[in-house]
């Protein structure tokens, strides 16, 4: 049924492509990693749905800068633990493609956090993610705010900056063990893509982030700035989404409902690059 050969020959073109068009942050690729033994055609097909997600990924490529890595490199270990997770979410739904969603409402328990200072939305949006998860307790602090505190310094968060997404990312992938987020971009997915993206993440109680800008969404009433928040819930068959903003300013914190196209507007801002931050899948 799955044309391995045909698959390999694209993965081998598209590799070379990108090589070529990424060479100032690509060391030598190992052809070890290329002709990897670790998985199926399947661990190719991921590998293709990556590279078409993240070849003009400025976030992908400063992630692959920052851990001096390759490209490649980084698209082996994303497509490894994306197949990982496949794998994980087919066992528990019996067989069940991880992107069909049953049902209508998918929701995990999130709380409202106020971030502790006026630009660590990136710690506290994950502090209510890993509440979700039940995985809280395993950052260091006693309070909120001395785990806020703790993942904004891991997370390199300097005054008046903001938490780059793969950062925000890899906060959740070290405090959550059993699962695995990664980051898309809106322009590799349209709004039912968006849609079974949130819910196939709720119905394993790991909330997503959304790393949005808040004037497309209705309760900022046109206020501008770009802002991490925690989705705590999605009704799949009224494409209303729950939010849990943790906002510093006391006007925009709280439990607010929004509508998948606000959602999606949010995400697609010509200003700069926004992205979804979900499970692995």
């Amino acid at each position: 049924m799955k044309k391995v050969i045909a698959i390999l020959i694209g993965t081998i073109i598209i590799f070379s492509f990108h090589f070529q068009s990424y060479a100032d942050y690509h060391g030598h690729i190992n052809d070890n990693l290329i002709n990897s033994d670790i998985g199926d055609s399947e661990i190719e097909e991921i590998r293709l749905e990556l590279i078409s997600i993240y070849k003009d990924s400025k976030e992908f490529l400063l992630e692959a800068k920052n851990k001096n890595i390759s490209f490649i490199e980084l698209i082996n270990e994303k497509a490894y633990e994306t197949y990982k997770m496949r794998q994980m979410i087919s066992k528990l739904y019996n067989g069940i493609s991880p992107n069909i969603v049953i049902g209508d409402v998918y929701y995990a328990n999130v709380p409202v956090i106020k971030q502790s200072t006026s630009n660590n939305c990136g710690a506290a949006s994950v502090l209510q993610a890993l509440y979700g998860l039940g995985c809280q307790s395993n950052v260091s602090g006693s309070t909120d705010n001395s785990k806020m505190a703790t993942l904004t310094k891991e997370m390199k968060i300097k005054e008046n900056g903001s938490a780059y997404v793969y950062l925000v990312t890899d906060a959740l992938n070290k405090y959550s063990p059993n699962y695995t987020y990664s980051y898309y971009g809106i322009n590799s997915m349209n709004m039912n893509q968006l849609k079974n993206r949130i819910a196939t993440s709720l119905q394993f109680d790991a909330p997503p982030i959304l790393h949005a800008r808040t004037e497309y969404l209705g309760y900022y009433n046109g206020h501008q700035s770009g802002h991490y928040i925690a989705v705590g819930s999605i009704n799949v068959a009224t494409n209303k989404i729950t939010v849990k903003d943790c906002n510093y300013n006391d006007k925009y914190r709280g439990t607010f409902n929004i509508t998948l196209e606000e959602a999606y507007n949010a995400l697609d801002s010509y200003r700069d690059e926004r992205f979804l931050i979900c499970l692995a899948h």
